[in-house]
């Protein structure tokens, strides 16, 4: 298991009693290397093991950065108390997933050219009584021209009142400045208030083919000046396709020794160490994941315990096995009926006909259904 890595986090989990009554204190400890070399290390915050009966405990580990650790301790911190500890589990935390997108961040515009009576000095902008009713601001910045947003777009921009008070912003898009302006588009308002600098954000909705080649500024509030910097277009982009969901796989053949009924499965002492199950929903096949997939299922274990799964795909079933591919493992803990997930990164143009369910924790039964494959 060494060296273990918390780029992201993780947790530990465990089951535990104490046989004899009473509680304990329990906590572990990652070090660099055994001793004397152990830093950097971490020590896990403590958790209370009481009761006779086997509990389930979890233990959050924060993101550790760069560091590894090729030495893993327990430590009891409460003397002469004897305690069960099984199925100690360590799991590293996934990195989170930005979610797909098509969209597209511009350069900033650049409100330098003020008209009809506007003024703008050190990015101040004042719409002045007596100025022209249609008076704005003009973007400069001519190298974002021709817009266009089939898919909407977003304007975000820093905003503030540095004299105190408040202001309605907004925007408009032209198809070419004054007089060939339309089609044109006009944002709604936001207010803008407060001396601290803050983000604000406007929606644009779809405009289908239309292109813009004038983008303007305006305050509809008079005699305020309004601080406004980094006005930022996003355009976006086309939808991104999350991915072909299968039908459900049915792991109904459990070979090697261990057993499956009504949907729990269990990996029991004695079994061979090949044993798992197989999927017998045929119409599966053949799967390939140029693009990579997803899997994902419910799990639990009705005893409160915790136990690792995994899953194995295989161009063919045994001996035919090559080009294969095992998943990262899952721990599923608590009674309660969770939804987990495992990824599956690209396998180019391999194909697969044995899609396989293992278990890496013995004797503990594991509740898992509804699996199913996302193909992207």
């Amino acid at each position: 298991m060494y060296p273990m890595s918390f780029p992201h986090g993780g947790t530990i989990t465990f089951n535990a009693a104490v046989p004899l009554g009473g509680s304990a204190d329990v906590r572990f400890r990652f070090e660099f290397n055994p001793y004397p070399d152990v830093d950097p290390a971490y020590d896990t915050t403590v958790v209370n093991v009481s009761g006779t009966e086997l509990t389930s405990y979890t233990i959050e580990i924060p993101s550790q950065g760069e560091n590894t650790f090729s030495s893993f301790l327990m430590y009891l911190n409460t003397m002469d108390v004897g305690v069960q500890v099984t199925n100690v589990s360590v799991v590293a935390n996934a990195p989170e997933c930005e979610e797909p997108s098509n969209d597209t961040v511009l350069d900033p515009a650049s409100f330098t050219e003020a008209f009809g009576g506007t003024t703008v000095v050190d990015e101040v902008f004042t719409f002045p009584t007596g100025a022209e009713s249609w008076g704005g601001f003009a973007n400069m910045n001519a190298d974002l021209y021709p817009l266009s947003f089939p898919y909407g777009a977003t304007i975000s921009f820093m905003g503030s009142v540095p004299e105190g008070g408040a202001a309605d912003v907004r925007f408009r898009f032209e198809f070419n400045p004054y007089p060939d302006v339309d089609p044109s588009y006009n944002t709604e308002s936001v207010n803008v208030s407060g001396t601290e600098a803050m983000e604000y954000t406007i929606e644009v909705p779809s405009q289908g083919e239309n292109t813009f080649s004038s983008f303007l500024l305006y305050l509809d509030t008079q005699d305020v000046g309004v601080n406004i910097t980094d006005v930022v277009i996003t355009v976006k982009g086309e939808p991104v396709v999350e991915g072909t969901e299968l039908d459900p796989a049915e792991f109904t053949e459990a070979f090697g020794g261990t057993t499956q009924a009504d949907g729990v499965f269990t990996f029991p002492s004695g079994a061979e160490s090949c044993g798992g199950f197989a999927n017998m929903n045929t119409d599966l096949y053949p799967l390939s994941f140029p693009n990579g997939a997803k899997i994902s299922f419910t799990g639990a274990v009705a005893s409160g315990g915790a136990a690792e799964v995994r899953f194995r795909f295989e161009f063919n079933p045994y001996p035919d096995v090559d080009p294969a591919y095992d998943t990262d493992a899952v721990t599923v803990a608590g009674a309660d009926p969770m939804t987990y997930e495992i990824e599956v990164p690209e396998q180019g143009d391999n194909t697969f006909s044995s899609f396989l369910m293992y278990l890496n924790t013995q004797d503990v039964a594991v509740s898992v259904s509804n699996v199913v494959i996302t193909v992207y």
